[in-house]
């Protein structure tokens, strides 16, 4: 049995399906679909409904008698580059030699300053669409159903008479408002925040089938929005006339007339559904992978922050656009720019943002992020010969910016960061788990090798082996330690950079032994051997040599090698153990006061990869406090309760898929170690608080291959499922604990550890009673 939960939160009722009572013997069912409503009016872009089809992004908000649509489109850029990045000594020599001068001054000016002062590149805000109801009417409530991506909003006609509106995003680039009350009336704002980057004022226009506007660039692109209302009268009469908007963004990358384009598409959406189509039919289309898996804990919160996770990466990515940045398809809706100009901040934002997908099983969302870099490969290659002066090789070095458009083009801005080589290693790691999770050997062979290895050659280039053997960068930082100041520079390798070669190096070598090439294993097993050890002391990691983690700080980059990279694993080393236990409990001891919320979401990751479930629990259900009604990510503490000092609120999304990872750590492991192949061990429920007597999930994907179903019934698993997709052996760690278990084929037991072999398609099933 489930119980309904409707939890308040900041004006929000959140309703979702919860286990019931611990103890319940009957399987777990499946949970309604979640419903995430408010009663009342959104007076905040930032706090409205996110829809979205992954190109196209639109938030829902507004009160009394104004219906707001704040839009979004994700290949909307200025792309313009500072002229200070074409300057001759615009080059990671010039950084090196600042650095060994002390002339912080002129790094800062050549690498800071333009971020700061230079208002592109950035993405672009769109615009936004009013509809104003007719005298008296007014907005009552607001609904977001999260498995099929519309939403519902509640209207007053008098007061004995209410209706309804829905809103969706239909498969092309348009939005659509179906049921509008009659004596509606449209209204364009085009983006006012393009004024700062010296374009003219939007060209507005309007005439009997809609309202719209161009807005016109400095650089090759335009854009339109065109909006239209349309009603279509019944045959029989007494049945209601059906009133539909539609609301299209066309850009000259869809053909040279963007605004015909637009007015097209708005007028033909606004005819189908004013002839009374149905939104959700349309919405459902494309999210599948919505249902396809899912979670049941009994917090009902947490519950639903996940569920509207899944939400958010099947609204905000697909394949065949570009991936989300750092609001995704719901740029900042506020008369201005962008908050950090909406750009690919690849020191965590992006990898963490698209970190979650590969155990949830949306493959396709993330297929957009892979995409995106694995045609940018050209791209980062030049990079790495133009500013970091690398030669050609084999294969050819490639270095992804720090921070960068959605050309790939280096954006600078705390140049310590933005232009540090080594986080394309972390980039690269996406595409080494995409094959661990899919073991897809034309994937491994013909884009996880060429991408990881370009990478690879590019560490090997610029980390020699110094006179002791050892790999050494002529620069290192530790991101974000010391912000833009010259105290950020650290003795090389810091843990963060040696991390990321440790990584790169091992997982490349597993590539090239999967794929039978002895001479790629070799190399790259020899690049690791002169790696250095990672650097501690006895609070555990360190920055770098002499300097200790002694202070709060929002980016855990000195742990990188335990989680996510997980270099460093409790089923290492003595020494190993305890050094994880040590840098936990060291991070707990400087405290929070500097954390933002994903700081909380990623704490809970690192605790449960340490097999310690409270505190990953306690982490995570802190988080909440750093989410907004709508469960977006706003960055500070927004509960007033003192988690942290930072209290200010920009919304980026990283946060919320650092939790929706967490939560999938909590539920699900199955890492083994990097560089070794066949270590991988499913883990079911690993780090599961005794507060969660009774959870489930439904196809969690695993390393290998594999879809894992599982059923946790008082404080115990009962049942689990896993179906191997690619086929191959299963390494299992026992989910009965030793209790007497029934399986559905044989199986082999090493230790603690089932093993089976499985073909693909086959499933082991497995079942003990609760004790």
């Amino acid at each position: 049995m489930r119980q309904i939960a409707r939890v308040v939160a900041a004006g929000w009722w959140l309703h979702v399906g919860v286990p019931a009572a611990s103890g319940q013997s009957t399987p777990v069912p499946k949970a309604p679909d979640p419903v995430l409503s408010r009663e009342g009016g959104i007076l905040r872009w930032d706090e409205g409904l996110p829809l979205g089809n992954g190109l196209l992004g639109v938030l829902v908000w507004g009160d009394a008698g104004t219906l707001r649509l704040s839009l979004d489109r994700a290949d909307l850029w200025d792309t313009r580059l500072p002229d200070i990045f074409r300057v001759p000594g615009w080059t990671y020599a010039t950084m090196i030699a600042l650095k060994e001068a002390r002339n912080h001054a002129e790094h800062q000016r050549l690498f800071d300053v333009p971020y700061d002062t230079i208002p592109y590149p950035t993405k672009l805000p769109v615009g936004r669409l009013e509809i104003t109801l007719p005298s008296g009417e007014t907005l009552t409530d607001f609904r977001l159903h999260l498995v099929d991506g519309t939403a519902n909003v509640g209207v007053r006609h008098d007061p004995r008479s209410f209706g309804s509106m829905d809103v969706a995003v239909a498969g092309e680039p348009t939005v659509v408002v179906t049921r509008v009350p009659a004596g509606a009336s449209l209204r364009l704002v085009p983006p006012g925040g393009v004024k700062a980057l010296g374009y003219a004022p939007a060209e507005e226009g309007a005439d009997a089938d809609g309202v719209w506007f161009v807005q016109r660039t400095l650089g090759e692109v335009a854009y339109a929005v065109a909006a239209c209302l349309r009603e279509s009268r019944p045959p029989n009469r007494g049945q209601p006339i059906i009133r539909a908007v539609a609301v299209s963004v066309a850009s000259n990358a869809d053909g040279p007339d963007p605004l015909t384009i637009a007015r097209v598409r708005a007028k033909a959406a606004a005819d189908v559904y004013a002839a009374g189509n149905g939104v959700r039919d349309e919405t459902m289309r494309h999210r599948a992978a919505v249902r396809d898996a899912s979670v049941s804990i009994p917090d009902a919160a947490l519950q639903v922050h996940y569920d509207l996770c899944r939400h958010l990466m099947v609204s905000g990515s697909r394949p065949d656009a570009p991936p989300m940045a750092l609001q995704g398809v719901w740029t900042a809706d506020e008369g201005g720019l962008p908050p950090w100009k909406g750009d690919y901040h690849n020191d965590l934002n992006t990898q963490t943002t698209y970190l979650a997908h590969h155990a949830a099983g949306l493959n396709e969302q993330g297929g957009s992020w892979l995409n995106f870099n694995w045609n940018l490969l050209p791209r980062y290659r030049a990079f790495a010969r133009e500013f970091y002066g690398l030669p050609e090789s084999s294969p050819p070095p490639a270095v992804v910016p720090g921070v960068m458009a959605l050309d790939g083009a280096p954006m600078g801005g705390w140049g310590q960061y933005s232009l540090s080589p080594t986080h394309s290693a972390w980039v690269a790691q996406s595409f080494y788990l995409h094959w661990r999770y899919t073991m897809d050997r034309a994937f491994l062979r013909e884009r996880a090798r060429p991408f990881c290895e370009s990478v690879a050659a590019a560490m090997e280039a610029l980390a020699p082996p110094d006179e002791h053997g050892r790999r050494r960068l002529p620069l290192s930082t530790s991101p974000e330690i010391h912000d833009n100041s010259y105290a950020a520079w650290l003795p090389p390798n810091s843990n963060y950079d040696l991390a990321m070669l440790r990584f790169i190096f091992a997982a490349c070598a597993e590539m090239a032994r999967e794929d039978g090439d002895a001479k790629g294993e070799v190399r790259w097993r020899g690049a690791l051997a002169a790696c250095e050890p990672f650097d501690a002391d006895d609070t555990g990691l360190t920055f770098a040599r002499g300097h200790p983690y002694d202070q709060s700080h929002r980016h855990f980059s000195h742990a990188m090698a335990i989680h996510p990279l997980g270099l460093m694993t409790l089923e290492g080393t003595d020494t190993d153990r305890a050094t994880i236990r040590a840098t936990l409990a060291r991070l707990e001891s400087m405290g929070t006061a500097w954390w933002t919320g994903y700081s909380f979401a990623w704490a809970a990751c690192l605790f449960a990869r340490a097999d310690e479930p409270e505190k990953a629990l306690d982490f995570l259900t802190t988080y909440l406090a750093f989410t907004g009604p709508n469960g977006f990510h706003l960055n500070g503490d927004q509960s007033g309760k003192g988690h942290s000092k930072f209290t200010y609120r920009p919304f980026t999304l990283e946060g919320n898929f650092l939790a929706m990872q967490a939560l999938q750590e909590m539920l699900l492991q199955s890492w083994g170690e990097v560089g070794a192949p066949g270590t991988s061990i499913v883990r079911v429920f690993p780090a599961v608080s005794p507060r969660w007597p009774v959870a489930s999930f439904t196809n969690l994907r695993a390393e290998g291959g594999f879809r894992v179903s599982a059923v946790r019934r008082g404080g115990v698993t009962t049942d689990v499922s896993i179906v191997a997709d690619a086929g191959g052996e299963l390494r299992l760690r026992d989910p009965f604990a030793g209790r007497e278990a029934t399986w559905s084929r044989a199986v082999k037991r090493e230790g603690n550890v089932v093993t089976c072999v499985l073909s693909s398609g086959e499933t082991l099933h497995g079942k003990a009673a609760t004790p």
